[in-house]
């Protein structure tokens, strides 16, 4: 997959099974991180500049709505994608988190192809957005440089 083998992907769920699912599908193609809460999401976030989030909504403790509203208040992570992985099937959740500005909204049990295609569709935009501002990184309108939201380098396939 051009312009994906080198995006790291933080992954966030607090069950296990999810985590090894979501593990299974994509480890082929991308490099993974993983977290089981909504502190230890902010942490490696900030730590290993992830280019992409996948984030349960519902968690104990920081639920992801709580951690997007985290990300979008810091300049350096305002820009990270985040796509709402949730059991939670209501259309007026989807709005929600699409209100808050998460990128994407996939319902779980998450499909391989579905979520596959939504990732690189999203990495693809990202990708493009820095080819267009000839820039390496995507910088925040006050030109802070963004860790999050990295472009990266194609990779030769």
């Amino acid at each position: 997959m051009p312009c994906s083998r080198s995006a790291l992907i933080l992954v966030v769920d607090d069950e296990p099974t999810n985590l090894a699912a979501i593990r299974r599908i994509l480890s082929p193609d991308y490099k993974l991180i993983f977290a089981t809460n909504g502190q230890d999401a902010l942490r490696l976030v900030a730590q290993q500049a992830p280019t992409l989030l996948l984030l349960d909504v519902q968690m104990p403790g920081m639920s992801g709505y709580e951690v997007l509203q985290q990300l979008h208040q810091a300049a350096s992570t305002r820009h990270l994608p985040v796509i709402f992985i949730t059991s939670l099937s209501e259309l007026a959740e989807d709005v929600v988190g699409l209100e808050m500005g998460c990128v994407d909204y996939i319902t779980k049990p998450v499909a391989a192809h579905v979520l596959h295609a939504r990732i690189q569709a999203h990495l693809t935009r990202l990708c493009a957005a820095c080819l267009e501002t000839g820039s390496s990184s995507l910088l925040d309108e006050d030109g802070g440089g963004s860790h999050a939201g990295k472009c990266w380098q194609k990779s030769a396939d």
